[in-house]
Order: structure tokens, then C-alpha cells, then sequence
């Protein structure tokens, strides 16, 4: 009977499938295992971070440009495959703060008095001033207390800045366009010539900026005449000339984008705009010197007619000096009126 029982038992055994006795042999760590390699999921909204009773991590997370991104599980990050990390204290901290100034929006104004203001709506246009209300985030708060204290942006000169914290992944560099020539600043504001208000930078806007760097290394930029330089490509109709003020405030021209030599202000490429006002104001220059000729040369006329109605008046006078009959002449050269046929002679004027 013994042997039977064994036979029976090692035969169950031979059948059965294996996972079953070799979760049971090692008491259920197989799952376990399966539990720890479960893929992870987003949580939009996480509310407990660690295990209340062993106080280890519950949430993991991925840093994105826009913020956090947290998961129930460790893993790679489905979009990037980079690892994600299990949260700490200042991760938490950053967010939940984050989340406060995700419902405010800052403008930046001209006005020295109030240079920065604050909304607590979401980002957008904003109805009181019609400009736009940027997101605060972590990266900008600092800065914007810099701006708010007087401090102003200043030019990034470096070669190769960097534009974004390797941190939180926001802009740290601001630009502005001037179709076709990037700029960069080091902090928000407003462009210290043009007065435009300089923009966060993207990915986008970087590689631009690397590019044209890169092209002015291999070709900087010469001084043309603009009277005798085409100011648009005759096939492509693009603009072939760029302008800025020179030293002494007047448009100096050259055949490519770059940076003035001297001043070191941006080049702006032409457009049909700005060509078309440069045209009224030269007709206009040129309407003024032909009216300052014309007014000039009636004021002449006018003296001379003066001039000769003087004479007229004086011929008239001096006459009752001469006989009746005789004729008055006037001598030129000495200033004298003199009867034909008597002595008799008076002093023009």
C-alpha cells in the first residue's frame, strides 16, 4: 500500500506543471517577483508617496520640461526610456509647490514701479493689460525677483551658453527674432534698443541660433552701398540686404545677417515694409530740398521786384527837381538822378 502511494504521488508530481510546485518549494517568491516587474502606471494626481508602515518609496517619477511625471512602479519612462527615480522629500516639496504657481501667471511691463505683476489664473492673454501671462515655474521664480529688483538683461556673448536648467529642463536664455538674427539675453525683459519683449527659448529657436553662430563664423558680414546693393534676390524675392544704426544713429547696410563690427547691435533683414517706408522717406526728402529751392528762388524774385519798385517810386519822386519837358535818368554807378539838360540832381535814396 506504501508503495503504491508513492508511486501515485511521484506520478502527480511528473504531471503536474512545474510552476506550481516551484512557487510552493520557494514560498511564493515567483510572485512576488512578477508583482516587482509589473509595468508602471502614470498617477496624475499622487497622494501618498511612501508605505506608512515600512516608510519605503510608493511612487517613482520622470522630470519633464512641463514638470513631474510619477509612476506606481520602478521602471523606464515609456516615451525617453529613461530610468525612473524613486521620489524624495525636496522632489515632493518642488511639486507641490510647482502646483501652487501652476494657477499663476506673471506679466512683465515696462513700468519701473511695478516691473513684474502677478495673476492667479491660468497662463494666456491677459484681459487688463492684453499681454501675455507666462507660467510661474521653480526655474523662474529667482529671476524674476532679480527683474523685479532693477536688474535689467544683458547680452550672451559665450560661444556656447547653455540655454536650459540641467535640473528642471526650463529656459534659462530669452531671445528675440529680427527676422533672420537671434539674439539671446540672460534674463526676460525687453530688448534695450528695439523694445521688444524677449521670449523663453525652445529647441527650436537653439538650433537656429547655433546655426547662424556657425554661419557668421564662415562669413561675416560687409558694409553695402543700399543705392547701388539689390535689396531682394531678383528669383527667390528673399531679402539680400540687412540694416541696423551705426555709430552716429544713421542705417548702416550689409549683405548678410550678423552683428555691427562696431556697435555690435544685431542686423535686421530687410523687409518689403520697412523697404517701402525707406522709399516714402527719401521721396519725402527729396519733395522737401525742391520746395526749399522753390521757396528760395521766389524770395530772390521778390527782392529783385522790391528792388525795382524802389527805383520806380524814387525815378517818380526826383522828377519836380527837372524842368518841365526834361526826362530824369538814374546813374547807376554813382547813385545819382540827373535831369537831361540842367544841373539839377538828387542822391537815390
Amino acid at each position: 500500500m506504501k508503495t503504491y502511494l508513492k508511486l501515485a504521488t511521484l506520478a502527480m508530481v511528473l504531471i503536474a506543471p512545474a510552476g506550481v510546485y516551484a512557487a510552493d518549494s520557494v514560498g511564493g517568491s515567483i510572485g512576488n517577483h512578477q508583482e516587482a516587474q509589473q509595468e508602471p502606471q502614470r498617477i496624475l494626481d499622487p497622494v501618498e508617496f511612501f508605505d506608512k508602515t515600512t516608510g519605503k518609496v510608493k511612487v517613482w517619477y520622470w522630470r519633464a520640461e512641463s514638470g513631474y511625471e510619477f509612476y506606481d512602479a520602478p521602471g523606464f519612462h515609456p516615451r525617453t526610456g529613461q530610468a525612473l527615480t524613486g521620489v524624495t522629500l525636496d522632489v515632493i516639496t518642488e511639486w507641490q509647490q510647482s502646483q501652487k504657481n501652476a494657477k499663476q501667471c506673471y506679466i512683465i511691463q515696462r513700468d519701473s514701479r511695478a516691473p513684474v505683476i502677478y495673476r492667479d489664473r491660468l497662463p494666456g492673454i491677459d484681459p487688463e493689460t492684453g499681454r501675455e501671462c507666462r507660467l510661474v515655474t521653480i526655474g523662474v521664480v529667482e529671476r524674476l525677483k532679480e527683474y523685479a529688483e532693477g536688474k535689467r538683461p544683458v547680452r550672451i556673448k559665450a560661444p556656447q551658453p547653455e540655454f536650459f536648467d540641467p535640473r528642471t529642463s526650463e529656459p534659462i536664455v530669452w531671445y528675440v527674432d529680427h527676422g533672420g538674427t537671434i539674439e539671446i539675453f540672460d534674463l526676460m525683459g525687453y530688448h534695450p534698443e528695439t523694445s521688444e519683449e524677449l521670449l523663453p527659448v525652445t529647441p527650436e529657436i537653439v538650433d537656429r541660433w547655433k546655426a547662424q553662430q556657425a554661419l557668421f563664423a564662415r562669413k561675416p558680414p560687409v558694409r553695402v552701398d543700399p543705392a547701388l546693393h539689390p535689396w531682394f534676390d531678383v528669383k527667390t524675392g528673399r531679402p539680400n540686404i540687412w540694416h541696423t544704426p551705426g555709430e552716429n544713429g544713421t542705417l548702416d547696410f550689409f549683405n548678410g545677417p550678423g552683428f555691427h563690427p562696431k556697435t555690435g547691435k544685431a542686423l535686421t533683414e530687410i523687409t518689403q515694409d520697412f523697404a517701402e517706408k525707406l522709399a516714402r522717406e527719401k521721396q519725402k526728402q527729396a519733395d522737401d530740398l525742391e520746395r526749399e529751392k522753390q521757396k528760395q528762388a521766389d524770395a530772390i524774385a521778390r527782392a529783385k521786384q522790391e528792388q525795382a519798385d524802389a527805383l520806380t517810386r524814387i525815378m517818380h519822386e526826383v522828377r519836380r527837381f527837372c524842368a518841365f519837358g526834361e526826362q530824369a535818368r538814374a546813374d547807376d554807378p554813382t547813385g545819382w538822378i540827373v535831369c537831361e539838360t540842367t544841373h539839377c540832381a538828387t542822391r537815390l535814396g
